[in-house]
């Protein structure tokens, strides 16, 4: 009895142990049920927020994707099929899958219908490089004209391979863009420049333009030539590491004011140390500024002197020539006045003389013909003294009247 009391003592004490291990395993897995509906809550949470900023981000992507104009499709490459949808042909060609005759198109077809014809190798020559590369991971960039009704379009596509489980490359994804609207900015931007630089490059000084931190923009032919310096190696430099580098900046006058954004206009004599050339110099500074009168750029022009001080050398010759000729001028010219005045006096006096001439001519004839009445009174015996007194009387009148003219 008492063995058998133990044995019952100790099942009783196995099972009561059981039975409290049971509840504590009961308790555990209940907090961790509570535990994971807690975690299944939070999960679920953060699953609709993560689904809610995925919609938004979706929204915002297609939003995005519409003001970039940005379309999707694909390229079958076993096939040679290009696989469309309504974006893409919305985007692309302003049109839709319904008027265009479907999703699917092969590559050649859409050359037909689409491709510039200047442009036609380009989709051949990018499916030639996919069959052909080894890098299964590589991504391409290429550029064409469409052709959009009777007017042209540019278009820009990137697109990426894609391998099956043989790690054989059976599709490529890609994203094109109309980049028409930046093309057309580019060309005008590039026809500009181009407008800029035969413009510039017809002048004889040299001209170079620099941003804000007095970086090369661009520079005409003049300027590269007599600073001896290329394009390609100028463009982007500090203008003070090309103009003068062995040099301080600050004590240059035309780098002052280009730092100061001042409009200048300078002298700098060949023998100038500023002076980046062997040449006199007129340096003009403009400061370009935007609408907010921010300056954004410093235009700069060196004009050659040396035309000028040769031609001003000339003119000072010629003045100092000119003064000696018309001293001489001058010179003959007043001997001429004298002659001209002695002419003058003379003809004068000429005329002066006939005019007297002319009135002594009759007082001479009746003064004449009183002498002559003399002899005729002497002859006729009628010589008396009243006769002598009327012919002197008569002559004194006349010799009177021809002193008083």
């Amino acid at each position: 009895e008492i063995f058998g009391y133990t044995k019952l003592q100790k099942a009783y004490n196995d099972l009561y142990l059981e039975v409290e291990t049971r509840k504590q395993t009961e308790e555990e897995l209940e907090r961790a049920n509570n535990s994971l509906i807690e975690l299944t809550g939070e999960l679920e949470t953060k699953v609709e927020e993560r689904t809610r900023e995925l919609s938004e981000s979706n929204k915002k992507f297609q939003v995005a994707a519409e003001l970039a104009k940005i379309a999707y499709w694909e390229y079958d490459i076993k096939n040679d099929l290009f696989i469309f949808n309504d974006r893409f042909y919305d985007v692309i060609h302003h049109s839709s899958a319904k008027n265009e005759g479907g999703y699917i198109m092969s590559s050649r077809e859409y050359i037909r219908r689409y491709v510039h014809p200047d442009d036609s190798l380009i989709i051949p020559m990018e499916i030639e490089k996919i069959s052909k590369t080894k890098d299964k991971l590589s991504a391409s960039f290429v550029q064409l004209r469409i052709l959009r009704g009777s007017s042209v379009a540019y278009m820009a596509a990137n697109f990426r391979l894609s391998v099956d489980s043989n790690d054989m490359v059976i599709k490529a994804t890609g994203a094109c863009q109309d980049v028409t609207e930046q093309k057309m900015t580019q060309l005008e931007v590039e026809r500009t420049s181009s407008e800029w630089v035969q413009a510039m490059d017809a002048f004889d000084d040299m001209i170079y333009l620099l941003d804000a931190n007095r970086h090369l923009i661009r520079a005409n032919k003049k300027f590269y030539t007599v600073m001896n310096l290329e394009a390609k190696y100028a463009v982007g430099r500090l203008i003070s590491e090309l103009t003068h580098p062995n040099l301080e900046p600050e004590s240059c006058l035309v780098c002052a004011a280009q730092t100061a954004f001042s409009d200048k206009v300078f002298i700098m004599e060949a023998d100038d140390p500023h002076n980046p050339t062997s040449l006199p110099l007129e340096a003009t500074v403009r400061a370009i500024r935007d609408e907010a009168q921010k300056p954004v750029a410093i235009l700069t022009s060196l004009h050659d002197l040396s035309c000028a001080r040769k031609v001003e050398q000339e003119l000072r010759v010629l003045n100092e020539s000119l003064e000696l000729r018309v001293q001489e001028e001058l010179s003959k010219n007043r001997h001429k006045d004298l002659l001209l005045i002695r002419q003058s006096r003379l003809a004068a006096m000429g005329e002066m003389i006939t005019n007297i001439a002319h009135q002594w001519r009759q007082p001479l004839n009746a003064l004449a013909i009183t002498i002559q009445d003399i002899k005729y009174a002497y002859d006729e015996n009628e010589l008396n003294e009243a006769y002598i007194g009327k012919t002197i009387k008569d002559s004194m009148k006349f010799i009177n009247y021809m002193s008083h003219t």
